[in-house]
C-alpha cells in the first residue's frame, strides 16, 4: 500500500486561465537569514499568495527590534523574483481538482545591519494585511488578521554569528484527504553537528506593528483565533480521526479527514553542540486539502484478538472503493478463505501466522490497492489452581500448586493482594504466603506466553474463630441414640466432642439419651497441619423429651347409627392431644369427647399425642351398625289422609325388602326398597291394596317380613281397619 502522499500534480497552466474556486490574499510566508559577518546579514523572505488573490506587494519592509533596549530600525527592498508551486505527482489513478494556483514570491534584503546583543533576542519581521475567510477553513472571521513573517536571532554567546537553517522544500499545493500524509517541513541546520527541534506555533496577526506594547506576559505579537475545533496543536482539526502531529525530522504526518483549506504554522529551533540555542524560524502556509479519489486499501480488525479465539471479524476501511477481494491466507478452510463482502468474518481452521490480503478497487482495476496484514493466532493454556482450605489467622501460610497445560514456553506472575506476604510471586508454585487479616482474599495467576496472557482466580480465606462447627439436632426423644456431626468435617482436623459428663471422638460421633432434660454439647477441633485450634460451646444444645405414651378406653367397639359412645384418655407424658375419625369427619382436641356416628361400616379411631417435638399414635377401630327400623301395627287405609298408608322408619338403612302376606300365606306385597315409601304422598307405599289383583284388601291381620341389606329380618302382624 501507498505509505504517504505529499505532492500531488496540477497540471500546468497560466494565470489567466485558472478555474478558481476560492479567492485568498496571502497564503503564508517563512524568513531565513546568512551572517555574513557579526551585525551583517542577508535576510530572505518568502511570501506564498493564492492566485486568485491581491498581487504580491512589489516592495516590502523589514523591521528590526533588540528586544533589550527597544531599539528598532527598518530596511526596504522589492520582489526579487516569483514563481508558481507546481507539485510533480503522476499517479493516473488520481483525480486532482482544479482551479488551484500559489505563487511564491522572494524578497532579499542584503547587507542588512543588525545590531546584535548578549542580553536578549532580535526580531526581524514584516507585517502585512492577508488572510480571507473565503479561503481559510480553520481561523475564525479570517479576515480579520494579517500576517507577520518573522525571524529571531538569540542574544550571541560569542563572537562567532550563525546562519539560520533553511527549509529543504516548498510546501506542497494540494493534499488528499483519508489518506497518511508527510508534509515535508524539515530543514537544514546551519552545522551538520546541531540539534533541531520542530513544534506548532500559532501563526501571528499583523499586530501589534511596534513590539513595544506587546503583551508583557507572552511578549510576542497577536496571534490569529481558531475556529470551533481546532487549535494550535491541531490546526488540521481532531475530528473523525485526524491526528496531524510534527515528528522530529519535520513533518506533519497523519490522516486528514475533510476536504478544507488550513492554515497552520510550524517553528523550527536550532541548537549548537552545547546546546545552546542560536536561531529560529518559521513557515505558515495555508494547506489544500482535497477528494483525490485514490483507491487505497485499509485492513482494520473488528476486535482485539484474544488467545484462543480463531473466529475473527476483518472491516476495510478502504478509501475510494467499491469492490472487495480477501484472501486470509488459509487455504486449509477450502472456499471460505476467499471472501467478496466489505466487512467479513472467517473462521480459521488452526491456530498460526497467517498473512490477510484485502484487495479494494472500483471499476477500474487497473486502479485497484492491495495491502496486506499479517496476524497471529495463539491457542490458550488450560490454567488451574489447586483449591486451598481456610485457615486461621495465628497459623495461616498458603501454599500454592498450578496446572498448566500446554507445550509453550511461558512465565506466571502471582497477585496475592496487599495484605499478604509477599504479595506477588514469579514462582510457578509458590509456599509460604501469609496474610495479616482476616477476610476472603482474591488470589490472581497471570499466566504469559507468546503474545498472549491469561488470567486464573482463586479465593482463600483467613479466619480468626471456629474452626468448625457443631451440626446435629436440637431435640431427641427419649430414648434414642443422636449422630452429631463437624459442619466441615475435615479429615486433616481432630474432633474432641463433650456431651454431659462423656467425651467422645471423631468428625461424626453417636450419643444415647435415656433420661429428659437439657444437655451442653462442646466441640473442640484442632489442626494437625498448623497448630490452628478452636472450642465450640453451646449451652443446652439438645432437649430430650419424654416420649409420650398413646392409649384410650372406648365405651363399646359395637355401635348404631345415632348411638352416642365417649372416650376416656389414658395417654402417658403427653401435654397434648387430639382424636380423628377420617372415615366419620370427626376430629377434636378434648380429652374425653362425646360422639355419636352418622355412617355405618368399619371405622378408626385414632389418638395422636405430642410433649415437645415427640409423638405417639394409637388406634382402635369399632364397628357402626343401621338401626333398628321401627315397623307400625296398624293402619286404615279409607282416604281421610290419616294413616291411608304402611310405613316404616328405616333410619337410613337402604334396600330395604318388604313382604305382605294375608292368613292363608298368599302375597299382597312386595318391595325391594321400601326404605324410599313416601308418608305423604305414598308414592312407593302399601296402601292395603292385592298387589297382584288390585282390589282392597279386607280388613283383618295381615303378617310382614322385613328384610335390610346387613341381612337382619323383622317378622310381625299389621292390623287393617
Amino acid at each position: 500500500m501507498k505509505k504517504y502522499f505529499t505532492l500531488l500534480l496540477v497540471s500546468f497552466f497560466t494565470i489567466l486561465s485558472l478555474e478558481v474556486s476560492k479567492a485568498s490574499h496571502i497564503a503564508g510566508g517563512e524568513m531565513t537569514y546568512v551572517c555574513n559577518s557579526v551585525g551583517n546579514y542577508d535576510v530572505t523572505m518568502i511570501l506564498y499568495r493564492d492566485c486568485d488573490g491581491i498581487n504580491l506587494p512589489t516592495t516590502v519592509t523589514l523591521t528590526i527590534y533588540r528586544h533589550d533596549n527597544g531599539a528598532k530600525t527598518t530596511v526596504g527592498t522589492v520582489l526579487a523574483s516569483s514563481a508558481f508551486i507546481f507539485d510533480d505527482f503522476d499517479d493516473p489513478c488520481a483525480t486532482i481538482p482544479t482551479g488551484n494556483c500559489v505563487e511564491k514570491g522572494i524578497y532579499i534584503f542584503e547587507n542588512v545591519t543588525i545590531p546584535l546583543s548578549t542580553t536578549g533576542f532580535v526580531e526581524i519581521y514584516y507585517q502585512t494585511a492577508a488572510l480571507s475567510p473565503t479561503y481559510i477553513d480553520n481561523v475564525l472571521n479570517a479576515n480579520l488578521y494579517g500576517i507577520t513573517v518573522n525571524a529571531l536571532i538569540p542574544p550571541l554567546t560569542t563572537s562567532t554569528c550563525h546562519d539560520s537553517p533553511t527549509f529543504n522544500s516548498d510546501p506542497p499545493l494540494i493534499l488528499c484527504y483519508m489518506l497518511p500524509l508527510a508534509i515535508d517541513l524539515s530543514v537544514t541546520p546551519s552545522n551538520s553537528s546541531n540539534t533541531l527541534e520542530y513544534e506548532y506555533f500559532a501563526p501571528y496577526d499583523n499586530s501589534p506593528t511596534d513590539p513595544l506594547v506587546w503583551d508583557e506576559e507572552t511578549n510576542d505579537f497577536d496571534t490569529i483565533l481558531w475556529d470551533l475545533g481546532y487549535s494550535t496543536q491541531a490546526p488540521f482539526g481532531s475530528v473523525g480521526g485526524t491526528n496531524m502531529t510534527v515528528s522530529p525530522t519535520g513533518f506533519i504526518q497523519g490522516v486528514v479527514n475533510d476536504s478544507l483549506h488550513y492554515y497552520a504554522g510550524v517553528r523550527v529551533k536550532e541548537y549548537d553542540s552545547d546546546g545552546d540555542l542560536i536561531s529560529v524560524i518559521s513557515r505558515t502556509f495555508t494547506y489544500i486539502v482535497a477528494n483525490c479519489k485514490i483507491t487505497t486499501s485499509i485492513i482494520e480488525l473488528g476486535e482485539d484478538i484474544t488467545c484462543g479465539q480463531l473466529n475473527i471479524n476483518f472491516n476495510s476501511q478502504s478509501i475510494s472503493s467499491e469492490e472487495y477481494f480477501w484472501d486470509f491466507g488459509d487455504p486449509a478452510s477450502g472456499d471460505d478463505n476467499i471472501s467478496i463482502i466489505e466487512d467479513t468474518v472467517h473462521i480459521f481452521s488452526d491456530f498460526g501466522t497467517y498473512t490477510v490480503t484485502l484487495i479494494s478497487f472500483t471499476d477500474d482495476i487497473a486502479c485497484a490497492d492491495t495491502t496486506e496484514v499479517t496476524i497471529t493466532l495463539y491457542d490458550t493454556l488450560l490454567t488451574t489452581i489447586n483449591p486451598n482450605d481456610p485457615q486461621c489467622l495465628a497459623q495461616n501460610s498458603f501454599d500454592f500448586v498450578s496446572n498448566i497445560e500446554g507445550d509453550v514456553e511461558y512465565t506466571v506472575l502471582w497477585n496475592f493482594g496487599s495484605n499478604a506476604t509477599p504479595s506477588t510471586s514469579t514462582d510457578q508454585n509458590p509456599t509460604g504466603i501469609t496474610y495479616s487479616n482476616t477476610g476472603n482474599y482474591p488470589v490472581t495467576l497471570q499466566v504469559n506466553y507468546d503474545d498472549c496472557e491469561s488470567f486464573v482466580t482463586t479465593v482463600v480465606t483467613v479466619f480468626e474463630g471456629l474452626l468448625d462447627e457443631i451440626q446435629g439436632p436440637t431435640y431427641a426423644c427419649d430414648p434414642s441414640l443422636v449422630t452429631f456431626n463437624a459442619a466441615l468435617s475435615n479429615t486433616l482436623y481432630e474432633y474432641t466432642w463433650y456431651i454431659e459428663d462423656d467425651t467422645l471422638t471423631g468428625a461424626s460421633v453417636d450419643y444415647y439419651f435415656d433420661e429428659p432434660g437439657f444437655y451442653d454439647v462442646a466441640l473442640y477441633v484442632f489442626d494437625v497441619e498448623n497448630g490452628c485450634e478452636s472450642l465450640q460451646e453451646i449451652d443446652n444444645y439438645i432437649q430430650v423429651f419424654p416420649t409420650p405414651i398413646a392409649n384410650f378406653d372406648i365405651s363399646d367397639l359395637e355401635f348404631t347409627i345415632g348411638e352416642q359412645f365417649q372416650i376416656w384418655d389414658k395417654s402417658v407424658d403427653a401435654t397434648s392431644l387430639t382424636y380423628s375419625i377420617v372415615t366419620d369427619g370427626f376430629f377434636t382436641t378434648q380429652l374425653d369427647p362425646l360422639y355419636v356416628f352418622n355412617t355405618p361400616g368399619e371405622h378408626t379411631i385414632t389418638q395422636s399425642v405430642l410433649n415437645g417435638e415427640c409423638k405417639g399414635f394409637h388406634s382402635v377401630t369399632v364397628s357402626v351398625s343401621p338401626r333398628k327400623p321401627e315397623i307400625p301395627n296398624v293402619f286404615s287405609p279409607n282416604n281421610d289422609l290419616v294413616n291411608d298408608y304402611f310405613t316404616i322408619e328405616s333410619f337410613h338403612n337402604e334396600n330395604v325388602q318388604l313382604n305382605i302376606f294375608d292368613r292363608w300365606g298368599n302375597k299382597m306385597f312386595t318391595s325391594d326398597s321400601y326404605e324410599l315409601c313416601d308418608s305423604e304422598s305414598g308414592e312407593m307405599c302399601w296402601d292395603g291394596t292385592n298387589q297382584t289383583t288390585g282390589k282392597k284388601c279386607n280388613q283383618g291381620t295381615y303378617f310382614y317380613i322385613v328384610k335390610l341389606k346387613t341381612g337382619e329380618i323383622y317378622k310381625g302382624t299389621i292390623n287393617i281397619f
